[in-house]
């Protein structure tokens, strides 16, 4: 292909006949191609060697991207950097006396370039789009509001392909007489160098061949006249203000409908219609349509994946599905991995650089350092940390002025990833490897220092530095988290990653969060090797090893605590050996081995007595009283649960006091006591509830229920077990589900509803299995056989 090229261009393309920037740029490409069409890896390589060589780039000068030296070659651009331009030309080879006249070229092109953008309007509209999906609500809205219109969004979003569609049906609808009139505003590449009213105004005129006044009165005078008795539909691209179309809208018979990448607001001819990113779904049907796919099911994960990859973009989806018809003999497979592998989207890039272009320099800045950020929804607190100032409220309004930021619930801003991917590569050119490292730095530092505060208040505090409660921001910040200990990781932050993983842990075990708890601890045991810290690594492998307990993985959760045990090794304290101790006991009562666990709650108990921590000595007792119940000594349980919940109400542990009440509760219920055991349920669930402990609550519920139906209390139970399966949705735990199962069939049993309560038991016992609830599956064979027994026969009359 090179080499043809060549052969039918005998001689280098020429810029001195280029009359605008495009027209340069594009001789620009074909100078690429005849001096061999190097990549632009190659050439980003070129050039940095060249200007080190040069010793031109001081140590605040990033080295130049591939992206960079590809934006160069974008035809569509509005500037043009002659010094890059410069280098690139001298790197493939050409001559420096052609240089010259490259640079000469560029001047000439300047110059013509007017200070005050220069509006393009014709007198016919751009074609309709063929395809238009998942529009239908804004497409209704727009034509039945009477209004002139504004259609706002951020690049790529389909802005002026469903403009287009609105003005043709106007169109349709006011008659083949009316006028119609397309003008590109361009304004969102001057930056706040807007085209006046009577710019645009007077560009309309010349569309209709009708001479432009000098004065701006004239020129709405002469626009009036011309279309007075006439309907008229105007399409105006890349507005920035409504002030801009002010004057159209009030001519008569006119409707306006523009777009803009700023947020916009309504007034009271003009409707502001917000426009977003399709839904999945609809991105597949538009990608199907467009790439003229059948679209076998059998693609379809496939298919979300180029939709994501597009950012449901219809710019994006409109760009990938031609490359997918002009390559037939591709799988959708293939195009996925395709765009899976591009650092930008195609077609996007110019999108994005433009509306870049318009910011100030501090929001290029934030932009650049807000894309940093692992996660997609950035709250306050991490917009400061990362930008290292408290002063940025009005910089992020200018984001979301122009449609790279949105605002979300809790006073957060949500990025959309390929705004996001486009920061990020701004930032790799534009900010020195030190100041993004130092902001990830303030960012891990952050989110360590609010866990610690959230992990030391209730669920129902204010959380300090935040809009949220401390509940609430768990919950919104849950993935954010999981990328925080990721990053903490990954710059070698060992102590953070540490302080990360110790005050999650307790919140992903009461809310079932295991399967995160458990890559939080693996970060964590990394991190206790990096500072060759043998306590912090024993404290990581207990928290681990619970976790696994609590995922149904017995046999590694009792690994990890021997192993805990056994990297302390003479170190550490004695009160964390009793914690891996009670741990140890814990998981070894739920496979039934009640020999062991004993053992070990005494080692335990002994620590904890030796150094009178009540809280530990309440733990044990609290464990033991579990045990007795389920040896079938309820009273012996009993007193060690009292003895328990005593210990905790006098040291205010409002946790302990939950679990304790709760299994006080439960040793009531089981020894037919059920009036006994609904009060202290009730309480053991609003405590659990109080302290944001969903998994106990869930666990109390479904006993509550029981107790309710064994005071005959049937419809409340049932409302209770409703409640319990609610509450715990999303809770990956087989263990808690085979409670809720078999709580289920006992107030099945006590309706008297057999068949159902057999159903259920049989679950239970499955899901018990599965999740190595001992315990659980004792009380479903028991249940199961006591079923299987013949009824008594009724006494004959």
């Amino acid at each position: 292909m090179r080499d043809s090229w060549r052969d039918s261009t005998p001689e280098p393309p020429d810029p001195r006949s280029a009359t605008s920037i495009a027209e340069l740029v594009e001789r620009l490409r074909l100078a690429k191609v005849y001096y061999g069409d190097p990549s632009v890896r190659d050439i980003a390589r070129m050039v940095n060697q060249t200007r080190a060589a040069r010793s031109q780039r001081s140590a605040k000068t990033p080295p130049t991207t591939p992206s960079t030296i590809g934006y160069l070659f974008d035809v569509r651009r509005v500037r043009l950097d002659v010094n890059l331009m410069v280098d690139v030309l001298q790197a493939i080879g050409v001559p420096s006396t052609a240089v010259r006249q490259w640079v000469q070229a560029w001047r000439v092109v300047t110059d013509t370039v007017k200070p005050d953008r220069r509006v393009a309007a014709s007198r016919e509209l751009p074609a309709a789009p063929v395809v238009l999906l998942g529009r239908d609500a804004e497409l209704s809205t727009m034509l039945s509001s009477g209004k002139s219109v504004v259609v706002h969004g951020m690049p790529g979003v389909g802005k002026t392909a469903l403009a287009l569609r609105v003005a043709h049906e106007v169109a349709r609808q006011q008659g083949e007489q009316a006028v119609r009139l397309y003008a590109d505003v361009g304004s969102i590449d001057d930056g706040d160098i807007f085209a006046g009213p009577e710019e645009i105004g007077g560009e309309l005129l010349q569309a209709l061949g009708v001479p432009v006044p000098s004065s701006a009165d004239a020129i709405w005078q002469a626009l009036s006249a011309h279309l007075q008795g006439r309907d008229c539909v105007v399409v105006l691209d890349n507005i920035g203000t409504v002030d801009q179309i002010a004057p159209i809208v009030a001519l008569p018979g006119t409707r306006v409908i523009a777009t803009s990448r700023r947020r916009l607001q309504s007034t009271a001819r003009i409707l502001a219609m917000p426009l977003r990113p399709l839904a999945t779904s609809e991105s597949v049907a538009l990608l199907l349509r467009i790439a003229e796919r059948p679209g076998p099911a059998a693609d379809h994960a496939d298919l979300v994946r180029i939709c994501q990859s597009c950012g449901n973009l219809p710019l994006a989806l409109t760009t990938a599905a031609a490359f997918i018809r002009r390559h037939p003999d591709w799988t959708i497979a293939d195009h996925a991995d395709r765009l899976a592998e591009l650092t930008g989207i195609p077609g996007l890039h110019a999108a994005f650089q433009s509306s870049y272009q318009s910011l100030s320099v501090p929001a290029r800045r934030l932009l650049r350092l807000l894309s940093l950020h692992p996660g997609h929804h950035i709250a306050e607190p991490a917009v400061t940390a990362l930008c290292g100032d408290t002063q940025t409220p009005r910089v992020v309004d200018e984001l979301v002025d122009v449609s790279l930021l949105d605002r979300a619930p809790g006073d957060r801003y949500a990025i959309h990833d390929l705004v996001q991917a486009f920061g990020r590569d701004r930032a790799l050119d534009e900010e020195r490897p030190a100041s993004r490292r130092a902001a990830l730095h303030r960012l891990v530092t952050s989110y360590a220092d609010l866990v610690h505060a959230a992990a030391t208040s209730e669920p129902d505090r204010p959380l300090a530095g935040t809009s949220d409660t401390v509940g609430a921001w768990w919950q919104a910040e849950r993935s954010n988290l999981a990328a925080a200990i990721a990053l903490a990781s990954h710059l070698g932050m060992a102590a953070e990653t540490l302080a990360i993983a110790r005050d999650c842990w307790i919140r992903q075990d009461m809310t079932g969060d295991f399967a995160a708890g458990l890559a939080f601890q693996e970060y964590a045991i990394h991190a206790s090797a990096t500072l060759s810290d043998p306590i912090a690594e024993a404290e990581a492998r207990y928290r681990r090893g619970m976790l696994h307990w609590r995922s149904g993985a017995i046999e590694a959760g009792v690994r990890d605590l021997e192993a805990a045990l056994a990297t302390l090794d003479g170190t550490g304290t004695d009160l964390l050996r009793a914690r891996i101790h009670n741990g140890l006991g814990v998981i070894l009562m739920s496979d039934l081995r009640y020999a062991e666990a004993g053992e070990h709650y005494t080692v335990a108990l002994e620590v904890y007595r030796k150094c009178d921590d009540l809280p530990g000595q309440a733990n044990i007792l609290g464990n033991l009283g579990v045990c007795r119940m389920e040896q079938g000594d309820l009273d012996d349980a009993a007193t060690y649960m009292v003895r328990a919940l005593t210990i905790f109400e006098r040291t205010g542990n409002r946790r302990g006091l939950g679990r304790s009440t709760g299994n006080l509760g439960e040793i009531h219920l089981d020894g037919g006591r059920p009036a006994q055991a609904v009060p202290l349920l009730e309480t053991a669930v609003r405590l659990h509830h109080d302290h944001g402990n969903i998994y106990d609550a869930s666990y109390c519920l479904a006993s509550l229920g029981v107790a309710r139906a064994g005071c005959g209390d049937l419809g409340q139970a049932a409302a209770d077990l409703e409640q319990a399966d609610a509450l715990s949705t999303g809770l990956s735990s087989d263990h808690l589900r085979s409670h809720l199962q078999r709580r289920s069939a006992d107030v099945a049993l006590a309706r008297g509803d057999r068949q159902a309560a057999e159903a259920a038991y049989r679950q239970s016992l499955a899901t018990a299995h599965r999740a190595r609830a001992g315990w659980t599956v004792l009380c479903c064979e028991k249940a199961l056989a006591e079923l299987d027994r013949p009824s008594p026969p009724s006494p004959s009359l």
